[in-house]
């Protein structure tokens, strides 16, 4: 297989299908959380952290179509990736909402509103080539923004700034998942080193 593994011996690894499904999907949070954490840390107030986490989210993930795919069914409900990214939004939407640059205070249904603009633009971006997929990332992006309750002109704003922002961060790469012990998943994460100081 393309992890090094016999197809007879993959259960040596894991006891179900299950199991292969959530180390998967733990390998994927956990790529992504390296590198995005530091990202969002480093963003001051809570719109350009919304925008610039959304944008960087989007493009990361839709660098490579089976990794888009993977991604889109990670974001279900209960799943670590899933509760993740929920955890980063509620943080940036508190912060929005302190600032006075939000109207709106997180929950769950807004939080599932946020994830389906994302996964909506992840895979309209995976059937994209050219401009049109630079747009989707700006529009996902400013469209959370006003949901979020900031008017369009501010919403825009706030993406162009952050969008220039994006096209200066490492670029990730998919992660090569391997297997070196039984139920245990090795990610080789290509993505690099982050800034540590970002300003949208």
């Amino acid at each position: 297989t393309a992890a090094g593994v016999a197809n007879g011996t993959f259960y040596n690894y894991f006891a179900n299908k299950q199991q292969i499904v959530d180390a998967v999907y733990e390998t994927i949070t956990a790529s992504l959380r390296a590198s995005m954490d530091v990202t969002i840390e480093a963003v001051g107030d809570g719109p350009s952290q919304m925008a610039l986490a959304t944008m960087w989210f989007i493009e990361a993930t839709t660098v490579d179509p089976h990794w888009g795919s993977m991604t889109i069914n990670a974001l279900e409900v209960g799943t670590p990736l899933h509760s993740w990214t929920s955890s980063s939004a509620i943080k940036a939407i508190n912060n929005g909402v302190r600032e006075g640059r939000f109207t709106v205070s997180p929950c769950e249904t807004l939080i599932d509103y946020l994830m389906a603009v994302v996964v909506s633009a992840i895979r309209k971006r995976l059937a994209q080539s050219g401009a049109e997929r630079e747009r989707t990332v700006i529009m996902a992006a400013e469209t959370q923004l006003r949901m979020l309750g900031m008017t369009s002109q501010d919403a825009s704003n706030v993406v162009a700034s952050c969008w220039r922002t994006s096209a200066m961060l490492p670029k990730l790469q998919p992660p090569r998942i391997s297997l070196n012990s039984p139920r245990h998943v090795r990610v080789d994460d290509t993505a690099g080193k982050r800034q540590n100081s970002l300003t949208c």
